[in-house]
């Protein structure tokens, strides 16, 4: 609907400038460069969330009002005029009005109960646009760094870029979602002087014994204690380095830790991916960058982009107040900017992406505008680059730290999450009704669909406080809440579908009353929220609307009968029940929470 009232507006616009009604207004400041046209990107409508401001609103009259001399007021008043002369406009909405320079657009009972309708016909692929060729888009998402636990700071970027590959998927996109390892860099060099260390003078079976016998957390403590020795020893920083050098040059022994680090690390990651039922279509380390970045320094050499300082290399960014980027560290190895600026070169020739979305915290922003600037020096600029730069899960003591040996697990905290959630079951009433298996997925569904809800329902950019309460809540804005309500949902329709109540046809001549009317307002809506949360990159409007939905769905069971409601009402309130759970069952989907049919 979004686009149909653009496009309408569009209309409006054309036909009052043709009739010289807004005098001083001139398209061209807003016109497309090959056409003296209204680009329908610049006629913003918004999705009300309340009823006085209609369905939707558009503030266009202001914009109209600043590039002409007639007031947004009357500018509103004749886009209306307009709008109301044009016959497809009659077709969806009931009334059409200018109010303090807005427009507001109210949707039609006829057009609601066909997309009621349609909702009930296409169940929970409402909304689903079919893909369109060239329309590939690249999520560079969790990237955790080998050689540590999966710490709870990486759970941002893993759960919100998995919801971001949903969103865009589901509007038509072809999503390659793509780990971006942390496999490389000089940290490895500080883990492998401190095993080469561990295992220096041993025999053969000794040092074997011992590699076999490490686990993350050992790597985690060397890393700490690395730390703590280089503040009495700053020397240790040299010997770190040279190690990496060693494994930049494919040295057999440094070669051999290093891919144990990894094996252990993959081992973990996966099992958390298991918990998370997060996939990837690729998981590409930094590593396998590492001789394309040499290969690419050349090409930035011919092109004179890159410069010496003090036996380096970097890249400076002229007519920008940004920093020059390391290229080449004095000592000859590869740095971080150069290998991510490998992998834009890579994915630009092997899937052709129209955007790139990199879903990474917020303390990697000079590096992302870096990268993205070099971008554009290098003439790749036929690519959107799109940095989502979350914001931090802290405790109330502050940041997690991997470094000061302040983190927390993340395996934990799942594990955690399940464990309440199996306490929570034990209190209610169901529980007898349930198996011990049914209690263990169900329990699995409620934890997990908690945190994932939890961590979405932020915009990325707020900061979060690591709250188990508010996690697993089953009343106000929480997964478990909402899971509540689809379940809700599904038991009254199966009940009914045993009473032989007709599901997935309306019957022709229903009335609805004024809080069905509401209801239906918000389920026809779910596309357009769909639409706005990936063009905004914020997975939490989707949240709000489920929750928004769900509370509507709830206060409305409260208020009226539905399964003993009187026969005309019957049919009609037991599919708006079986449309609420496609579109919460479909919601969910999107934002990578489980669905449970008991609770």
């Amino acid at each position: 609907m979004l686009l149909v009232i653009q496009q309408l507006l569009q209309q409006a616009l054309k036909n009052a400038i043709q009739k010289q009604l807004l005098p001083g207004f001139s398209v061209a400041p807003l016109s497309n460069k090959d056409k003296r046209d209204i680009p329908l990107s610049l006629i913003s409508v918004e999705i009300s969330d309340k009823e006085e401001f209609g369905d939707y609103n558009s503030n266009l009259p202001f914009k109209i009002a600043k590039l002409s001399n007639v007031a947004p007021e009357k500018v509103g008043s004749i886009l209306t005029s307009e709008l109301r002369q044009i016959p497809q406009g009659n077709n969806f909405f009931s009334q059409i009005e200018a109010t303090k320079g807005y427009i507001n657009f109210y949707l039609s009972p006829d057009y609601l109960l066909q997309s009621l309708q349609t909702i009930l016909r296409q169940r929970d692929r409402y909304g689903y646009v079919i893909p369109k060729t060239g329309r590939n888009l690249v999520i560079d998402y969790s990237s955790p760094n080998i050689a540590k636990s999966f710490g709870i700071g990486h759970l941002r970027s893993t759960v919100i870029g998995q919801a971001l590959y949903n969103l865009y998927s589901y509007r038509g996109w072809k999503c390659i979602g793509d780990n971006h390892l942390g496999d490389w860099g000089t940290q490895f060099g500080i883990l492998i002087y401190q095993i080469n260390k561990l295992i220096e003078g041993k025999n053969r079976r000794d040092q074997k014994e011992i590699l076999q016998n490490l686990t993350i957390k050992d790597l985690e403590r060397m890393y700490v204690e690395f730390h703590k020795q280089l503040e009495e020893n700053p020397q240790l920083k040299e010997q770190a380095k040279e190690w990496f050098r060693r494994l930049e040059k494919r040295e057999k022994k440094a070669l051999q830790i290093w891919k144990l680090c990894l094996s252990l690390s993959l081992r973990e990651f996966n099992r958390i991916y298991k918990l998370l039922s997060i996939k990837f279509d690729y998981s590409i380390g930094e590593s396998f960058y590492s001789r394309k970045a040499r290969i690419l320094l050349r090409e930035i050499q011919k092109k004179g982009l890159a410069k010496k300082s003090e036996g380096a290399l970097i890249m400076e960014f002229p007519d920008s107040n940004l920093p020059p980027a390391l290229l080449l560290k004095s000592d000859g190895s590869t740095t971080y900017f150069l290998r991510d600026l490998a992998a834009v070169k890579y994915r630009l020739k092997k899937w052709h992406p129209k955007m790139i979305i990199y879903e990474v915290g917020a303390d990697q922003s000079l590096h992302f505008r870096q990268l993205f600037q070099a971008v554009k020096l290098l003439k790749w600029d036929e690519v959107k680059l799109v940095h989502i730069a979350h914001g931090l899960i802290r405790d109330k003591e502050g940041k997690f730290s991997t470094r000061l040996g302040r983190t927390i697990s993340l395996e934990k905290v799942l594990n955690e999450a399940i464990r309440k959630s199996e306490e929570l079951m034990e209190k209610s009433e169901t529980k007898r009704r349930l198996s011990c298996s049914e209690k263990k997925e169900i329990a699995h569904a409620i934890g997990i669909g908690g945190i994932k809800y939890n961590i979405l329902s932020y915009h990325y950019s707020k900061d979060i406080i690591f709250d188990w309460e508010k996690i697993l809540n089953l009343q106000g804005n929480s997964g478990p809440y909402l899971q509540y309500t689809y379940v809700r949902c599904y038991s009254i329709i199966q009940k009914a579908q045993k009473e032989g109540v007709r599901l997935g046809k309306l019957k022709k001549g229903i009335s609805l009353n004024k809080d069905e009317i509401v209801l239906l307002r918000t389920l026809v809506k779910f596309p357009d929220v769909v639409q706005v949360a990936a063009e905004k990159f914020a997975p939490n409007l989707l949240c709000d609307y489920l929750y928004n939905l769900s509370s509507l769905y709830n206060y409305f069971y409260q208020q009226f009968p539905i399964l003993k409601a009187p026969e005309e009402d019957r049919s009609k309130r037991v599919q708006l029940t079986l449309a609420t759970s496609y579109i919460l069952r479909r919601g969910f989907y999107l934002l990578g929470m489980p669905v449970i049919t008991k609770m």
